[in-house]
């Protein structure tokens, strides 16, 4: 008792309410940090909530804080300010607590109910400040005010708890012990107020218990497992194409009249053979303040659902996004109202993750629906490209309804008329493209059967990564030999030749390893998208690390076999016609993951038109490559690369100029005739400010030597280094002009 006694005492003095205030912040603060990493990977709306509600959290802690170091200054009377302040902060805290657990999801009735408890604990302030200096000659705790203080926050404790044993939302638990705690410390303040002071230690020791219970508000929601999110995306994400059953259903869609009986039915069968849903809703309009289900299929057991209606408040949400004529997202662990209703509506045990988007058919015409997307079977988590997807569906359907007509029914005196030239135009072009998916869903499903030899061969790629890195020690040994041998030979013919010799054999071994380094990678990936099954935590991390090796490894044996092939003169330039934007594209892609992982903002500065260059692809792309890798290793996190590119003449050359500037700390001036030299940096030391330390700025001068360019570095100290390229343009080929064939009055005999 002695030691909690004189912890509780530590908590009200300076040094003491200093931790104590550290404590509370830094347990919102990464609460604050957890929530926006899931909202910048799903954007849940639940997750833009959870933000809001601990900004104010935050602000209602730093405010209190900075109250404390006015009065600590002596700026604001201590004795009239800190209590009320600590008072107002817990109550602050018990009305977010509660509205935080309770509420996850858009409530009109618990973000009135926030409203009005803070309106209440502001009214509290301002009662406290005009009452307590009346009372002032004595300590506040066990004061009239403070009495009213902790009735008041009991009763909000008690009213949060019993609404989060009412509501029961996901995570209540955490929540339930949170409020709990902080209920119990105000009751036992107020049964056994301190004799003396103004704060109590054991109502800062309930907070510092509860506030850390904070972390678990980010983790209700399960993310979907999502690949890498590229900053710079190179090719656009296509959904999977449908089967032969999607196209079947839509086909018999457009072939049926809006007013149709069947029409509903069809509509439903459609979208969930497109978007693969377990079941699929169509929805009305609200009318009445109630909204009709007007059709459902059930993929799963491949059978449509009779129709039924509810009221519309019921569904809050549904009817909130479906006026606005916008689509809408909710995770398996939504505790909304729309949840609860599909469920009962539909006898699920649970509705699982919800999608849904309008039938809109343009902003001059009503709403004529929505379209609601279940996984209650699969359980399979709605991403954002689904959700556009779904969208763009909805909205041709929408002005499906809206602007087609059905013809009148041929009469027999006349026969019936043809369809039009567009509408045969379209069909014959929507015929294409369904043949189209159809030969690319059988290439990806012979793929994906390709897929199941994978997991047996897993301790074989780890086998073969281990004797590659193997024969790279060797291959480097290799190479330090010939170096020394090239220094103590005794003649140097016989030097060159071997030297040249090992060069191919160097040449030749690092060749044979791009095919077991190709194959490992393309494993890897299988592996790591889970087509063969689904990987555990342990696994993936394992395979991540082989995949990311193994990409190193390829990339230095292409570097390796470049350079070899300079050095031997085997290396054969093929200038041919190339698209610049394609070029940088794929240098942007290839550098993507880099660029991302350190946050930097790439600057792009091109002409409006890029002609068409006549250079050696490959070799450019390298050369774009190691520039871009070099200047996003030198350039520190949160910073920008700039890359410039334009067709000039001099002296009545084309050139092509290429620039690319990093912000790292620039290359010393003694340093710069070294940045190009390999034999300087292998043997002294490596240089500051640059951001390759290996082949890649070595290759990129033999590279555009090897064009007939040319290639410096000027460096600023502190503002970074540019490195600028220059590089011969030969005339791009024009075709030649099509020569007339003879007529058969010219032909002779």
């Amino acid at each position: 008792m002695t030691t909690l006694t004189a912890l509780t005492q530590l908590l009200i003095q300076p040094p003491g309410s200093f931790a104590y205030h550290l404590v509370l912040l830094f347990a919102i603060g990464g609460t604050l940090q957890a929530a926006w990493i899931q909202w910048q990977r799903t954007a849940y709306p639940q997750t833009r909530r959870l933000l809001t509600g601990l900004l104010l959290l935050l602000g209602v802690r730093l405010a209190y804080f900075a109250v404390g170091g006015l009065a600590w200054q002596n700026v604001l009377a201590p004795h009239l300010v800190i209590p009320i302040a600590d008072r107002a902060a817990g109550a602050f805290s018990l009305v977010l607590f509660a509205w935080l657990w309770g509420f996850p999801e858009r409530h009109r009735t618990g973000d009135a109910l926030l409203l009005g408890g803070i309106g209440t604990v502001v009214l509290g302030v301002v009662a406290s400040v005009i009452i307590w200096p009346y009372f002032s000659a004595r300590y506040f705790n066990g004061s009239v005010v403070d009495l009213g203080w902790s009735g008041f926050n009991i009763m909000l404790g008690l009213g949060g708890f019993l609404l989060l044993v009412e509501r029961r939302p996901n995570g209540a638990t955490a929540g339930k012990i949170a409020l709990g705690i902080l209920t119990l410390g105000y009751t036992i303040h107020a049964l056994l107020p301190p004799p003396s002071g103004d704060l109590d230690g054991y109502l800062r020791l309930a907070e510092i218990v509860a506030y850390p219970l904070l972390f678990s508000l980010p983790y209700r929601f399960a993310a979907p497992l999502r690949r890498e999110v590229r900053p710079i995306q190179v090719q656009q994400a296509t959904a999977p194409p449908p089967d032969r059953a999607a196209q079947e259903a839509l086909l018999e869609l457009l072939g049926t009249p809006p007013d149709d009986a069947e029409a509903c039915p069809r509509i439903a069968k459609t979208v969930a053979l497109l978007m693969k849903a377990d079941l699929c809703l169509v929805v009305t309009p609200p009318r009445n303040e109630r909204l009709s289900i007007a059709c459902a299929y059930d993929l799963i057991r491949e059978q449509a659902l009779s129709g039924t209606s509810f009221p519309a408040q019921q569904a809050p949400i549904l009817v909130a996004a479906m006026t606005r004529r916008r689509p809408l997202r909710l995770p398996a662990s939504s505790t909304s109202a729309d949840a609860r209703t599909l469920t009962a509506l539909l006898s699920l045990n649970r509705s699982g993750p919800l999608l849904a988007a309008p039938l809109d058919g343009g902003p001059d015409h009503p709403v004529q629906g929505s379209v609601v997307l279940l996984s209650a079977y699969a359980q399979h988590s709605w991403t954002a490209v689904e959700q556009e997807r779904l969208a763009a569906i909805a909205r041709h359907i929408g002005r499906w309804l809206i602007t087609h007509t059905p013809a009148p029914p041929p009469s027999s005196a006349e026969p019936q008329a043809e369809p039009s030239a567009e509408i045969t135009a379209r069909l014959a072009a929507l015929e294409e493209q369904v043949l189209a998916l159809t030969e690319e869903n059988d290439a990806l499903r012979a793929q994906a059967s390709e897929a199941a030899l994978l997991q047996d061969r897993l301790k074989a790629l780890a086998a073969a990564h281990e004797e590659t890195q193997q024969v790279l020690d060797a291959l480097e040994a290799e190479n330090r030999r010939l170096q020394a041998a090239l220094e103590t030979s005794a003649t140097k013919e016989q030097m060159t030749e071997e030297y040249h010799q090992n060069l191919k054999v160097l040449l030749s071994s690092a060749q044979d390893l791009r095919q077991p380094l190709a194959s490992l990678m393309g494993y890897a990936d299988l592996l790591l998208g889970e087509s063969v099954g689904i990987l555990g935590a342990l696994q993936r991390q394992f395979v991540e690390r082989i995949r990311a090796s193994a990409a190193r490894m390829a990339q230095a044996v292409d570097d390796m076999v470049q350079a070899l092939s300079l050095e031997t003169g085997g290396l054969e330039i093929n200038p041919q016609e190339i698209d610049l934007n394609e070029a940088i594209d794929n240098a942007l892609s290839r550098n993507s993951g880099l660029l991302r992982e350190k946050r930097l903002l790439l600057r792009v500065d091109l002409p409006e038109t890029l002609p068409p260059a006549r250079l050696d692809r490959e070799m450019f792309h390298h050369i774009l490559h190691h520039l871009l890798r070099n200047a996003a290793l030198a350039s520190p996190e949160e910073s920008e690369i700039q890359l410039r590119l334009k067709i000039m003449e001099e002296e009545g050359e084309r050139l092509l100029m290429l620039e690319v500037t990093d912000s790292g700390g620039g290359v010393a001036p003694e340093d710069l005739p070294h940045v190009f030299s390999r034999r300087y940096r292998t043997t002294y030391r490596t240089i500051d400010g640059l951001g390759d330390s290996g082949l890649g700025m070595p290759l990129v001068k033999a590279l555009v030597e090897a064009l007939h360019g040319r290639i410096w570095a000027e460096s600023t100290a502190g503002q970074g280094t540019t490195f600028t390229v220059l590089l011969p343009l030969p005339p791009v080929a024009q075709p030649a002009p099509a020569v007339a064939a003879p007529s058969e009055a010219s032909k002779t005999p």
